[in-house]
């Protein structure tokens, strides 16, 4: 599964597949509930909007699609990327979303608005993840040559780039406060950035092979990161340190969401499988 979403109360998990299709689960009983399809080529990102009311996609069909989640059934399709859309992110009020690509551009889309996406480029470099931070006022996007950007989404510019990777940054994600950003590496390394200077903060080594997907615990407490190497750890942020393996993918992990409860984590395979574990430890 190239990636995986909790909804915002918690109570359903989206996984999105090679197959082209999306899926919802019941994520208290890990029933399907429904199956989305309409991408024509496998869907690599998802995200659901604050409020719950709208899921979004970004396929190798280099399209983005709004899937209603009540009342009408077709979702509405944004087009405009020339390449594969790696990642999709809400604003925290909703009304945004940027998306990211391998044709190098991160496009923020005012959502309810017929009006052509803004642009945000600044140099020759796939995108492969993008995360707003909580206030709604920054993004930061990892791109392929192992930097990360900070945005001003109101200017439109560029904050500042950092470079800690040796090697394509595959995600990001900020914490709850907005002060602390997690990035993950084809180096194998989870690098803790200060969002206000752009200077490292920590790094997490541990993984065997290059790590795809990060995500915080509600409460910003833990951070869970998946890797290529088939296993997900959860480290404690304050501490640095690794708490817990978790293992029973056969292949590598592709994607990692924390649930809003702060309890369940959910991972996303090339395995063809989504796994959701329990974290004491997180909670």
């Amino acid at each position: 599964m190239n990636a995986v979403a909790f909804s915002p109360d918690g109570r359903v998990l989206a996984s999105g597949s090679a197959d082209n299709t999306i899926r919802l689960w019941d994520v208290a009983s890990g029933a399907p509930v429904a199956k989305l399809e309409g991408h024509k080529n496998g869907v690599l990102a998802l995200a659901f909007s604050p409020d719950g009311a709208w899921l979004a996609s970004g396929s190798a069909d280099h399209t983005v699609r709004l899937w209603p989640l009540s009342g009408e059934p077709q979702p509405k399709v944004l087009e405009g990327h020339t390449g594969n859309v790696t990642c999709v992110a809400f604003a925290p009020d909703g009304k945004m979303l940027a998306t990211g690509s391998l044709d190098h551009t991160l496009y923020l889309w005012k959502l309810g608005s017929d009006e052509k996406p803004s642009a945000l480029r600044s140099r020759n470099a796939p995108i492969h993840c993008v995360a707003y931070r909580p206030d709604g006022k920054v993004i930061a996007a990892g791109y392929a040559d192992g930097s990360i950007t900070f945005w001003s989404v109101e200017e439109g510019r560029e904050l500042r780039t950092v470079n800690g990777h040796t090697g394509a940054v595959r995600g990001v994600a900020f914490d709850r406060a907005g002060k602390v950003l997690a990035s993950a590496g084809d180096d194998r390394r989870v690098v803790l950035w200060n969002p206000e200077d752009g200077t490292a903060t920590g790094v997490l080594q541990g993984h065997e092979q290059a790590v795809t997907s990060v995500a915080f615990s509600p409460d910003g407490a833990w951070l869970v990161s998946g890797s290529f190497d088939t296993t997900v750890k959860v480290w404690a942020v304050a501490s640095k340190t690794l708490t817990t393996t978790l293992t029973g993918h056969s292949y590598g992990v592709l994607s990692v969401a924390y649930c809003p409860c702060g309890c369940t984590i959910a991972s996303g395979s090339a395995d063809r499988t989504v796994r959701l574990w329990h974290v004491p430890a997180a909670k």
